[in-house]
């Protein structure tokens, strides 16, 4: 389990600057599945 000291020492990666200057073109996600389970009513 971590805990705030921890989580203090890891680096925000996602709000850090890309320093690749690739263009982007499109974003998004698509084709995700997700599992579902449908509870039918007893008669």
């Amino acid at each position: 389990m971590m805990n705030t000291r921890d989580l203090h020492s890891i680096p925000d990666v996602q709000a850090s600057a890309d320093m690749r200057r690739l263009a982007i073109d499109q974003v998004g996600v698509k084709a995700i599945r997700h599992p579902m389970k449908i509870q039918e009513k007893a008669c």
